[in-house]
């Protein structure tokens, strides 16, 4: 069974979500890119004004927010890359009393990628019949993951590594 971990005295003092969105389509299809620039600035307010102290990063790579999952390693060029996302992630916890996390979604795969056709589909959950579970988010087509797929935990095991390494703490 999963025994959690102790959560720390820092984790527990948390006070709230900053949203960093730096890539989204609108309701309208639309793709809405945030500089960096202009996202610390609105953490430093949301800091400010609110106490909010954690800067969530969403939409950071390839597609944007709900799309490409799960190909988060390919961050956005107008970020500066994997290195820019880096140095933001740095900034934000330089930063005296903020702290970052990155937005995630471990349980679905965009048909749109070529890495469905590949680990997506294998890991899908599928109904009786053996077609794959598809939901809909913002126009895009997902399968639902299998938890217990022994090859995607290890795969997610390395990817939150990865950003434990580009200095995500939450």
């Amino acid at each position: 069974l999963y025994d959690p971990p102790e959560i720390s005295a820092r984790a527990q003092n948390l006070r709230g979500l900053i949203e960093m969105m730096f890539a989204y389509r609108d309701a309208d299809g639309r793709m809405i890119e945030r500089d960096p620039e202009e996202l610390y600035a609105y953490a430093r307010r949301c800091q400010e004004e609110l106490g909010l102290d954690v800067a969530h990063l969403c939409g950071y790579h390839e597609g944007g927010f709900d799309a490409h999952y799960p190909l988060y390693h390919r961050v956005l060029p107008s970020i500066g890359g994997e290195e820019g996302l880096k140095r933001f992630i740095r900034r934000c916890n330089e930063t005296p009393g903020m702290t970052t996390d990155i937005y995630i979604n471990c349980r679905l795969t965009d048909m749109d990628t070529e890495w469905w056709a590949g680990k997506g589909l294998e890991w899908a959950c599928r109904s009786k019949d053996g077609t794959p579970f598809v939901e809909y988010y913002n126009h895009r087509r997902f399968t639902v993951a299998c938890p217990l797929a022994r090859g995607r935990m290890d795969w997610w095991i390395d990817q939150v590594l990865r950003f434990v390494q580009w200095g995500i703490q939450g």
